[in-house]
Protein backbone atom coordinates (compact mmCIF):
# COMPACT_ATOMS: atom_id res chain seq x y z
CA UNK A 1 0.00 0.00 0.00
CA UNK A 2 1.40 3.23 -1.13
CA UNK A 3 0.40 6.70 -0.15
CA UNK A 4 1.40 9.81 -1.57
CA UNK A 5 1.68 12.94 -0.56
CA UNK A 6 -1.47 15.33 -1.98
CA UNK A 7 0.59 18.91 -2.23
CA UNK A 8 1.96 19.93 -5.07
CA UNK A 9 4.80 22.17 -5.82
CA UNK A 10 2.59 25.51 -6.77
CA UNK A 11 0.34 25.10 -4.10
CA UNK A 12 3.52 24.78 -1.34
CA UNK A 13 5.53 27.42 -3.48
CA UNK A 14 2.46 29.64 -3.26
CA UNK A 15 2.07 29.02 0.48
CA UNK A 16 5.36 29.70 1.01
CA UNK A 17 5.21 33.28 -1.00
CA UNK A 18 1.75 34.29 0.82
CA UNK A 19 3.34 33.27 4.73
CA UNK A 20 6.07 36.34 3.20
CA UNK A 21 3.01 38.69 3.23
CA UNK A 22 2.66 38.77 7.39
CA UNK A 23 6.62 39.28 7.55
CA UNK A 24 6.33 42.48 5.40
CA UNK A 25 3.40 44.17 7.44
CA UNK A 26 5.18 42.87 10.65
CA UNK A 27 8.77 44.23 9.67
CA UNK A 28 6.47 47.51 8.63
CA UNK A 29 4.99 47.67 11.62
CA UNK A 30 8.08 47.38 13.59
CA UNK A 31 9.75 49.65 11.95
CA UNK A 32 7.33 52.18 12.52
CA UNK A 33 6.91 51.72 16.31
CA UNK A 34 9.34 54.30 18.00
CA UNK A 35 11.31 53.06 21.01
CA UNK A 36 8.96 55.18 23.61
CA UNK A 37 6.10 51.80 23.80
CA UNK A 38 8.99 49.42 24.73
CA UNK A 39 5.77 46.26 25.06
CA UNK A 40 4.62 47.20 21.50
CA UNK A 41 8.08 46.62 20.22
CA UNK A 42 8.30 43.33 22.23
CA UNK A 43 5.08 42.17 21.05
CA UNK A 44 5.82 42.82 17.29
CA UNK A 45 9.10 41.28 17.76
CA UNK A 46 7.60 38.32 18.70
CA UNK A 47 5.10 38.13 16.19
CA UNK A 48 8.03 39.06 13.46
CA UNK A 49 10.14 35.98 14.82
CA UNK A 50 7.07 33.70 14.41
CA UNK A 51 6.24 34.19 11.02
CA UNK A 52 9.74 34.04 9.98
CA UNK A 53 9.65 30.33 11.44
CA UNK A 54 6.59 29.76 9.71
CA UNK A 55 8.27 30.99 6.99
CA UNK A 56 11.16 29.02 7.30
CA UNK A 57 9.34 25.75 7.65
CA UNK A 58 7.44 26.02 4.77
CA UNK A 59 10.94 26.32 2.30
CA UNK A 60 12.16 23.55 4.15
CA UNK A 61 9.21 21.44 3.29
CA UNK A 62 9.62 23.17 -0.40
CA UNK A 63 13.28 22.44 -0.89
CA UNK A 64 12.46 18.60 0.82
CA UNK A 65 10.23 18.20 -2.84
CA UNK A 66 7.77 16.54 -1.04
CA UNK A 67 5.46 16.11 -4.16
CA UNK A 68 7.11 13.22 -5.39
CA UNK A 69 7.48 11.32 -2.42
CA UNK A 70 5.68 8.76 -0.89
CA UNK A 71 4.14 9.24 2.86
CA UNK A 72 4.06 6.03 3.47
CA UNK A 73 4.65 2.54 1.86
CA UNK A 74 4.31 -1.40 3.43
CA UNK A 75 6.28 -4.04 2.29
CA UNK A 76 5.46 -7.61 4.16
CA UNK A 77 5.89 -6.50 7.93
CA UNK A 78 7.97 -3.08 7.44
CA UNK A 79 6.48 -0.21 7.13
CA UNK A 80 8.84 3.31 5.06
CA UNK A 81 7.92 6.65 6.62
CA UNK A 82 9.23 9.61 5.39
CA UNK A 83 10.60 11.18 8.36
CA UNK A 84 10.32 15.15 7.15
CA UNK A 85 12.75 16.12 10.01
CA UNK A 86 15.37 14.20 9.05
CA UNK A 87 14.16 14.40 4.82
CA UNK A 88 14.53 10.70 4.30
CA UNK A 89 12.77 7.33 4.70
CA UNK A 90 13.10 5.03 7.11
CA UNK A 91 11.79 1.94 7.49
CA UNK A 92 10.50 0.53 10.62
CA UNK A 93 8.91 -3.60 11.52
CA UNK A 94 5.61 -3.22 12.45
CA UNK A 95 6.25 -5.18 15.93
CA UNK A 96 8.84 -1.77 17.05
CA UNK A 97 5.89 0.41 16.73
CA UNK A 98 4.93 1.41 20.41
CA UNK A 99 2.82 4.06 19.64
CA UNK A 100 1.36 7.11 17.68
CA UNK A 101 0.35 10.76 18.87
CA UNK A 102 -0.26 13.62 16.98
CA UNK A 103 0.79 17.58 17.97
CA UNK A 104 -1.23 20.47 16.27
CA UNK A 105 0.62 23.15 16.92
CA UNK A 106 -0.90 26.58 16.90
CA UNK A 107 1.86 28.53 15.76
CA UNK A 108 1.85 25.94 12.61
CA UNK A 109 -0.71 24.92 10.31
CA UNK A 110 -0.10 21.43 10.02
CA UNK A 111 -0.15 18.56 12.28
CA UNK A 112 2.96 16.92 13.40
CA UNK A 113 2.37 12.93 13.65
CA UNK A 114 5.08 11.37 16.02
CA UNK A 115 5.72 7.86 15.19
CA UNK A 116 7.06 6.34 18.47
CA UNK A 117 9.31 3.05 18.03
CA UNK A 118 11.81 1.35 20.13
CA UNK A 119 14.75 2.81 18.26
CA UNK A 120 13.22 6.68 18.49
CA UNK A 121 10.90 8.76 16.81
CA UNK A 122 10.09 9.33 13.19
CA UNK A 123 7.88 13.01 12.61
CA UNK A 124 5.99 13.08 9.77
CA UNK A 125 3.05 15.28 8.72
CA UNK A 126 0.41 13.86 7.50
CA UNK A 127 -2.00 16.91 6.80
CA UNK A 128 0.09 17.16 3.35
CA UNK A 129 -0.61 13.56 2.44
CA UNK A 130 -3.90 12.15 0.45
CA UNK A 131 -6.57 11.17 3.46
CA UNK A 132 -4.90 13.95 6.16
CA UNK A 133 -4.42 12.45 9.82
CA UNK A 134 -6.84 10.75 10.79
CA UNK A 135 -7.38 8.56 7.69
CA UNK A 136 -3.27 8.17 7.74
CA UNK A 137 -3.47 7.19 11.39
CA UNK A 138 -6.37 4.94 10.77
CA UNK A 139 -4.54 3.13 8.02
CA UNK A 140 -1.37 2.69 10.39
CA UNK A 141 -3.44 1.13 13.14
CA UNK A 142 -5.41 -1.36 10.21
CA UNK A 143 -1.74 -2.08 9.02
CA UNK A 144 -0.38 -3.10 12.66
CA UNK A 145 -3.55 -5.05 14.12
CA UNK A 146 -3.67 -7.00 10.72
CA UNK A 147 -0.17 -7.87 10.88
CA UNK A 148 -0.37 -8.50 14.86
CA UNK A 149 -3.57 -11.16 13.78
CA UNK A 150 -1.33 -12.60 11.19
CA UNK A 151 1.24 -13.60 13.53
CA UNK A 152 -1.05 -15.25 15.82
Amino acid sequence: MNIKYKISKESLVLQAITSFLPLGASMFCLLNISKNSPILYIVFSWLFLLVLLVCSISFYFIFQRLWNKDFLYTQKDRIYFYDCLRAKYVDVKIADIAGINDYGLPIYPYTILIIYTIYGRIFTCPDLAEGGKDKISERIYDIIYKTGNNSD
